[in-house]
C-alpha cells in the first residue's frame, strides 16, 4: 500500500502532466457535447441550466481544461474549487482578468439560479421554466424585475460562457 504523500505525487504527476494534447482537448470536448446530449436536452421552453448549453457544466470544463494544462507550472491551480480555479487563472493572466472574473460572475449567477429553482421546488429539476409563478419566484429571488428580465440574463450569461467555452476548448 502506498503512503498518502506517495499517491498524493502519483496523482498530481498523472493528472498534472505537463500540457495537454489536441487529442485530450478534443476527448473532453467531446463528453462535454455527450453530457449535453444526454443529460441536457434542451429544446424549445427547455433550458437545462446543468447540463445545457452555456451552464454550470461548460464553466466547470473550461476551468478544469485549464488546470489540467497549466497546473505542472502553477501549483495554486491544483483546487477543486472551479471558483477558485476561475481566480486564480486570471490572476495569473492564463485567462483574460476580466474574462476569468466574468466566468465567475456567471458560475455565481448558475448556481444562485439553480439553487433558488431547486428550493422552490420539493424535487431538484435543473430545468428553468419558461413561464409561470415559478419563473417569476426566481426572478425576486435573483433580483430582477420579472421573469422576462431573468431569461434574457440567463440567455446573455449562457451565451457568454459558451463562447468563451469553444475559445478555451474548442467547439
Amino acid at each position: 500500500m502506498y503512503e498518502d504523500g506517495r499517491v498524493a505525487a502519483l496523482h498530481h504527476r498523472r493528472v498534472f502532466a505537463p500540457g495537454l494534447s489536441d487529442a485530450e482537448r478534443a476527448e473532453i470536448h467531446h463528453v462535454r457535447t455527450r453530457m449535453e446530449r444526454e443529460l441536457g436536452r434542451e429544446g424549445p421552453g427547455h433550458v437545462h441550466l446543468k447540463f445545457g448549453r452555456g451552464g454550470l457544466i461548460d464553466i466547470e470544463f473550461l476551468a478544469q481544461v485549464l488546470q489540467l494544462a497549466h497546473g505542472a507550472r502553477h501549483r495554486a491551480l491544483k483546487t477543486p474549487s472551479t471558483r477558485v480555479a476561475l481566480a486564480r487563472l486570471g490572476a495569473l493572466h492564463l485567462l483574460p482578468p476580466d474574462r476569468a472574473r466574468a466566468l465567475g460572475e456567471a458560475y455565481d449567477f448558475e448556481r444562485r439560479l439553480l439553487r433558488s429553482l431547486r428550493l422552490a421546488q420539493a424535487r431538484p429539476p435543473d430545468c428553468l421554466p419558461q413561464t409561470g409563478h415559478l419563473l417569476a419566484r426566481l426572478a425576486r429571488d435573483a433580483g430582477l424585475p420579472s421573469g422576462k428580465a431573468l431569461l434574457e440574463r440567463h440567455r446573455e450569461v449562457a451565451e457568454f460562457v459558451r463562447g468563451e467555452y469553444a475559445r478555451v476548448v474548442g467547439s
